[in-house]
């Protein structure tokens, strides 16, 4: 993942959240990420109030490590390409 990027080491259950750099919206990235080929649920509606903009939740429980490496490595290159400025 791209610098700036944290999430939650799983201590059981089937999901990590995982925090993007605080100017990039995951409900916005959503679409790229979907395109990619890459799902997840964005963590506004797991926060109180305005919080969460940065924050989405995955899901491992159905994938094997080879297909959740690619799926990291998908989002990762969607995140990578939303913190770099657009080329004029």
């Amino acid at each position: 993942m791209p610098a700036g990027v944290a999430w939650t080491e799983p201590a059981g259950g089937f999901l990590t959240w995982m925090t993007l750099p605080h100017r990039l919206d995951a409900v916005a990235l959503r679409p790229a990420a979907l395109e990619a080929g890459v799902a997840y649920v964005p963590g506004p509606p797991f926060h109180v109030g305005d919080a969460g903009a940065a924050t989405l939740r995955l899901s491992f429980s159905h994938l094997g490590p080879p297909d959740l490496e690619r799926a990291a490595e998908r989002l990762g290159g969607v995140v990578a390409a939303a913190l770099t400025p657009a080329q004029a």
